[in-house]
């Protein structure tokens, strides 16, 4: 046997391998998902993987930042108009740069809290630490890049005097990232948490900002309004000691949702 026959029948053994090699996986796979079905849903970001959340048609950012939240929205939910709150004048620009191209994201240059008016805002050195509420020790010592560098005047508004809830598309997402002073968004909010399906918020665990809720504060609160607790994502911990100070809380309303294995929560749904 010469050495061209050889290889013409090394290349066939090889190609007749990795055909049943992929026709064995593929037996193995369905045998795997038969035996042991598959529970996990499709990757959610703000959620724990248990419920399944309805797409929102709604999202109210409040915390825009510098338009990381609303990109990632606009991305995963093509059908959700965003509407995206940030006092700080250099940030609130980028969002209005970023709807230059975005028609479905409407920013204010406002801060949100429980009385509309004018009020002294504390500017981080890093912006996403900007705060109404004093900054504490505990902050500086874990983040010491990110001490109030001045303080300037803000508008603010309550949500509640904004929105008419039963004019938004519904389901609402809410997502709230103001540096400890969730309790006021809160209060201003009332009527429209009501008929919002899905709230995500910061909750710090050590003591970074004065006057910032409790986790069980804001349990209570959302508790008290229809909500369920449904995990928490983005945890950040003290870069040396691995200690966890904040984290994101997701809460739900048990309508219009699923599990994990597709089913809707009909006890819920009775209960509310």
């Amino acid at each position: 046997m010469n050495r061209l026959t050889l290889e013409y029948w090394r290349v066939g053994l090889k190609r007749r391998v990795g055909r049943w090699s992929g026709v064995f996986s593929r037996c193995l796979s369905e045998i795997r998902n038969e035996l042991w079905p598959q529970t996990t849903l499709p990757e959610d970001p703000y959620g724990s993987g248990q419920v399944r959340h309805p797409a929102p048609s709604t999202v109210i950012d409040i915390g825009g930042s510098h338009g990381q939240f609303a990109r990632e929205i606009l991305h995963r939910y093509p059908g959700a108009v965003v509407y995206s709150f940030e006092p700080l004048p250099e940030c609130f620009a980028e969002l209005e740069r970023l709807a230059v191209n975005q028609p479905r994201l409407r920013p204010f240059n406002l801060a949100l809290s429980d009385a509309p008016g004018e009020a002294d805002f504390n500017v981080s050195a890093f912006n996403d630490s900007s705060s109404f509420q004093p900054m504490r020790r505990e902050h500086l010592e874990a983040w010491p890049n990110t001490a109030y560098a001045r303080t300037i005047s803000v508008r603010k508004a309550r949500l509640d005097d904004l929105f008419e809830a039963g004019r938004l598309a519904r389901p609402i997402f809410i997502k709230i990232d103001v540096q400890g002073h969730e309790m006021a968004v809160l209060r201003g909010a009332r009527r429209l948490l009501a008929a919002s399906q899905r709230v995500m918020l910061e909750c710090n665990f050590a003591r970074l900002y004065d006057g910032q809720p409790s986790f069980d504060q804001l349990y209570q609160e959302l508790k008290g309004l229809g909500f369920r607790l449904d995990g928490m994502i983005s945890p950040l911990r003290h870069p040396d000691t691995g200690e966890l100070l904040s984290t994101d809380l997701i809460f739900y309303k048990p309508e219009l949702v699923g599990q994990a294995d597709g089913s809707v929560d009909e006890s819920a749904q009775r209960e509310a």
